[in-house]
This record gives structure tokens, sequence and C-alpha cells, in this order.
């Protein structure tokens, strides 16, 4: 960190830009206040934030498929796959799962 913020000194001593070595040090001092919050608070899990929501639309999904309606049920499903969620039916119920 201490390197990258003598590159943007030394650039923004080089350079005729404005307000961009200004920019660029803000930038890094707001990345830095963020780093030093998780380090000291922990990051939070995103399952904790995204759970409400999918406890909400896997109900949904539950309930159209237990209507037999397995065409919306796989629109739910793949709608959450192309955001990025898995949905799992397994025989101990349904488990979601965040993909990198």
């Amino acid at each position: 960190m201490l390197e990258l913020e003598d590159a943007i000194t030394s650039w923004s001593a080089d350079t005729l830009q404005g307000t961009d070595g200004e920019f660029a040090r803000a930038t890094l001092r707001s990345m830095i206040t963020r780093l030093a919050g998780a380090a000291s608070s922990g990051l939070t899990d995103p399952r904790e934030v995204v759970g409400p929501y999918m406890d909400v639309l896997l109900s949904l999904r539950a309930q159209v498929r237990a209507d037999k309606r397995f065409d919306l049920s796989d629109v739910i499903r793949d709608r959450l796959s192309a955001i990025g969620v898995e949905v799992r039916d397994t025989p101990n119920g349904v488990e979601w799962v965040l993909r990198d």
C-alpha cells in the first residue's frame, strides 16, 4: 500500500493533470479504511445478507412445485443461476450456493 501511495505521489508530481492525483490518493485512502474496518470487525458473510431474500424465493419455488408448475420452478432456478446462485434439490431439502 505504501509503495502504491509513493507511486501515486511520484506520478502526480510528474503530471499536470489537475486533481487526478488527489482523486487517486482519496481512492487509496478509502480502500485502506475499508480494509482496516474488515480487519477489525471481520467481513460479512454474503449468505447473511442474501439469505432472507433467498428464503422468500425458495418458498415461492416450493409452492409452485407443490402446484406442479415445474415450468415456473425451472424459471426461478434458471434466473437465480444467471445471477450466480445455484439451487440444489436434495433428499434433505433445497440448498443454495453462491458461486464465485
